[in-house]
């Protein structure tokens, strides 16, 4: 090709990057904050432009499928930020750690050229300060071991390490972020994401396996011997403690937790929080349109000066504690319990629709000291729902045709206000000793036995108040 001198002009104004020699070792300018290539990811590199001094950083060539699989002996990102020249077109970028350190993440991560998931594996904790991420679909970060079966990446092992977000803010609705992790400590930032996804308490975890899955599984069982059994305790409300929590919980040491800080701010389209043998504490505020939280031998407090408001909340719990200690709004609320479960609100909860349904019925197996024979107990499960505070909904619905159900609207300012109400139980308990206004229907159905009381003449004979138990020959024992 002949050069004219258009041509050559182009080419002089053209800029080009030059690099440094590639290295398998960069640290930042903040002491400790280095990228170390482990030696069997074989022509994984980093490079400097002269320029940006931003380092870029070489990836292993995708596997069939998709995935390019790289190891640290450390991995930090500075202020200055990471490229990662995703040249090759891999799905997923997998950065596993396999020393001893800490990850510390303090500037942006940019995948150059094509997007992908990004996947940072480090068992012994990471730690997000102002940290971020551009042209990415989805940014996991797992405090443990990559596993694979029949050569696919199947989940993680050994989740041991912590999670930490400090003055991070994140606005991204393209963006999916996912955490695994022993504990989660949100402080002081914003995340705004299309979704956040937040698990704790799994020492292991199989994508195959999903949450909603294990709270189902009745022969699932956790690593940790559970130390609390909620029938084990009673009573404990007081103006002190107006949850009980601190008598019902004082002897329990949970495998993980999550906290979210009263300076934090969580406004993704779809939050999702899964926990198992973990304690959930939200000070801080949200806002959402979607929010799962799956709760398997758990306790998730809302006790946030800030509202935490969504348009549908999906409660699946097992042998699990929801409390709502705040201003909670919904327009939608179904829990689906497993086992024996409580839902505690003391402050306000107001909600167009509040459906609960308890699934299957626990079978304990047990000896009888008297007569050495196997018995099979299959009246184990107790669900309540403990209002102390104002609840105000148009459609409550309770079918728990397996389980003894138990509600109750106590204390000096409760209020229980509703249009309409359907409980039916195997076994159900309703006291009432606090303020109660039904404006159409309150209708309350046992199978085998029905309890009602109140303080009030509320259950006088009316077309409001209705009372039946199926089993042929039983009346509904009814107290004023």
């Amino acid at each position: 090709m002949k050069i004219t001198r258009l041509t050559a002009a182009i080419l002089t104004l053209t800029p080009v990057v030059a690099f440094a020699a590639p290295v398998t070792e960069f640290e930042y300018k903040k002491k400790g904050f280095k990228i170390t290539v482990d030696e069997r990811s074989e022509g994984v590199n980093i490079r400097i432009p002269k320029d940006t001094k931003k380092p870029t950083l070489s990836i292993t060539a995708p596997d069939a499928n998709g995935i390019s699989h790289n190891y640290f002996t450390e991995f930090n990102v500075g202020r200055r930020g990471l490229n990662i020249d995703n040249k090759n077109a891999a799905q997923t970028i997998i950065n596993e750690v396999t020393g001893q350190n800490i990850t510390r993440l303090r500037g942006n991560i940019n995948v150059l050229t094509n997007k992908a998931t990004l996947i940072i594996a480090n068992p012994n904790g990471i730690n997000c300060n102002q940290c971020d991420v551009t042209n990415v679909n989805s940014f996991v970060k797992a405090t443990g071991k990559i596993i694979y079966e029949n050569d696919k990446m199947a989940g993680y092992s050994n989740i041991t390490g912590d999670i930490a977000y400090f003055n991070t803010t994140v606005e991204n609705r393209a963006l999916v972020m996912n955490d695994f992790a022993k504990n989660i400590k949100i402080k002081n930032s914003k995340l705004a994401p299309d979704a956040l996804v937040l698990m704790s308490g799994f020492t292991g975890y199989k994508y195959t396996h999903k949450p909603v899955a294990l709270i189902q599984d009745d022969s699932y069982r956790i690593g940790h011997n559970y130390a609390v059994v909620l029938s084990h305790y009673v009573g404990g409300r007081n103006e002190k403690d107006p949850t009980g929590m601190t008598k019902k919980w004082q002897q329990w040491d949970p495998e993980g937790t999550i906290t979210i800080d009263e300076n934090s701010v969580l406004t993704p389209i779809r939050l999702i929080i899964s926990a198992e043998n973990s304690g959930i504490y939200n000070h801080g505020a949200i806002d959402t349109k979607k929010t799962y939280i799956n709760l398997l031998h758990s306790y998730f407090s809302a006790d946030s000066f800030e509202p935490f408001k969504t348009s549908t909340l999906n409660l699946r719990m097992r042998n699990s504690i929801f409390s709502n200690s705040g201003d909670l709004s919904g327009g939608r609320i179904d829990a689906d319990l497993y086992g024996s479960n409580e839902i505690w609100n003391s402050e306000s909860m107001k909600t167009s629709l509040f459906n609960i349904t308890v699934h299957k019925q626990q079978k304990n197996r047990y000896f009888k000291d008297d007569e050495g024979v196997l018995t099979i107990d299959t009246s184990g499960d107790n669900n309540y729902f403990k209002n102390n505070g104002e609840f105000y909904v148009k459609n409550f619905e309770v079918q728990a045709p397996n389980s003894r159900f138990t509600f109750k609207n106590s204390g000096l300012y409760a209020i229980f206000n509703i249009t309409n109400a359907n409980i039916y139980a195997k076994s159900l308990t309703f006291e009432n000793t606090g303020k109660m206004n039904v404006t159409e229907k309150l209708a309350m159905t046992g199978e085998n036995s029905l309890f009602a009381s109140s303080k009030t003449s509320k259950f006088q004979p009316s077309s409001k108040y209705q009372f039946k138990v199926n089993r042929e020959g039983v009346s509904p024992e009814i107290k004023q």
